[in-house]
């Protein structure tokens, strides 16, 4: 069985798969976050654990805390930014963790 932290880490990886990909979603620039972790308005016990994994690692990576939103607040832009799946170019990248509208 893969374990939580394995698959987190899976999941970076397939995400910066791609030397193309890697360039274009950033996730820290100079030890600031570039993205933010969006959960669905009410995660599971297993999808809170995985951001906080995944927030974890990307801090060892970067030295950048990834903020920990919920979908649907004010700050997380989840919700009419990224309807029709663009994000303005305002908002930071997001990463959906769980079954999150976006995921739908």
């Amino acid at each position: 069985m893969i374990s939580l932290r394995m698959g987190a880490l899976l999941m970076l990886s397939g995400l910066l798969s791609t030397q193309a990909q890697a360039a274009r979603f950033v996730l820290a620039r100079d030890g600031q976050p570039a993205a933010a972790i969006v959960l669905s308005a009410k995660p599971t016990v297993a999808a809170q654990f995985a951001a906080y994994e995944l927030q974890w690692h990307v801090e060892q990576m970067t030295g950048a805390v990834l903020p920990i939103e919920r979908e649907g607040t004010a700050t997380s832009g989840a919700d009419d930014a990224t309807r029709n799946g663009r994000v303005p170019s305002s908002v930071p990248r997001r990463i959906f963790v769980g079954d999150t509208e976006r995921a739908r």
